[in-house]
């Protein structure tokens, strides 16, 4: 009993630090909810020639973060033209560098006041055809490809490492899970493809 309580000691100062990382985060809600709820993160393409605007958010309750300089990641998994989908993106800034599908960095000069959420941004889906796409088509905001970070800077010049959640397309399993979302780093897409060689 003694150990188990030790443990639980130990335990409970990691699990208050992994929710005061900020979140980089997915919806087809322009206005989400107030009380930090996360949702309307997936959406059904029923028909062509429509345009699916999904948002990203940083959430940074906990985080002590009361401005955002600029963020650092990639949209993981994103759907293209192979799937019927037409890809734009508008940002809350014209300070970018890179392209999203591999890494891109926004910067926010002035810095965006963050109270405990800022919108970022947004991607357009345009979509083309309904039947390419398919089911559960899972997509997020994760690490860099080149420079491995997913970050944030905030107004004081600090930088914090972030967690990146996902968004699901034509969701079958209800309800649909947000994230937090897991990216195929190209080295293990190589490590994989590897081992598929052997058979």
């Amino acid at each position: 009993m003694k150990r188990l309580a030790g443990l639980l000691v130990l335990l409970i100062p990691l699990s208050a630090s992994a929710w005061e990382e900020p979140i980089l985060w997915l919806t087809a809600d322009a206005y989400p909810d107030e009380h930090g709820e996360l949702y309307d993160c997936s959406y059904d393409v029923e028909s062509p020639f429509l345009t699916i605007p999904v948002y990203l958010f940083a959430e940074t309750i906990g985080a002590g973060v009361e401005t955002v300089a600029g963020v650092e990641f990639r949209l993981d998994h994103l759907p293209g033209l192979a799937q019927g989908i037409l890809v734009t993106h508008t940002w809350h800034t014209l300070l970018v560098d890179g392209d999203p599908a591999v890494g891109v960095a926004l910067t926010f000069d002035p810095p965006l006041a963050a109270d405990w959420r800022v919108a970022l941004g947004r991607v357009d889906l345009f979509v083309l055809s309904t039947t390419a796409l398919g089911d559960d088509w899972r997509f997020g905001v994760a690490p860099s490809l080149i420079s491995g970070e997913l970050r944030l800077v905030d107004g004081d010049g600090v930088e914090h490492r972030c967690v990146g959640y996902g968004f699901v397309l034509n969701c079958t399993d209800e309800p649909c899970t947000c994230g937090p979302y897991l990216a195929t780093t190209a080295a293990e897409a190589a490590s994989w493809g590897q081992v598929k060689l052997i058979y």
